[in-house]
């Protein structure tokens, strides 16, 4: 959390313009929503291992783990695939000064 306050105070001090808190604010959801996605589908997969063990029933807990790894080896393949198109048409061009890094523009070093 002190992370993110401190993202902020950087932001509101040396960036111009309210483009980077409004980006900061919305990737704030973002990277909120990913791990609880993510924990939506281990915590459904460890109740529903739980039970099938538990009555004794393991192809059943074997097929709804594979499914669960299946789910999550999908899940990062799409998210690798957005993070490699980053510079293609689909993001807008980064301004002056800046070079994208996946789909984020980053000041340029040189």
């Amino acid at each position: 959390m002190l992370v993110g306050y401190t993202d902020w105070y950087l932001a509101g001090h040396f960036l111009p313009g309210e483009a980077p808190k409004a980006a900061m604010g919305l990737m704030a959801y973002v990277l909120w929503i990913l791990p609880t996605l993510f924990s939506l589908i281990s915590i459904g997969r460890m109740a529903l291992v739980a039970r099938f063990v538990g009555a004794g029933r393991r192809k059943e807990a074997s097929h709804v783990v594979n499914q669960a790894l299946l789910l999550g080896i999908v899940a990062a393949g799409i998210g690798i695939f957005f993070f490699l198109i980053g510079d293609s048409g689909l993001f807008p061009r980064c301004s002056s000064g800046r070079r994208r890094v996946g789909w984020r523009c980053v000041i340029s070093a040189s």
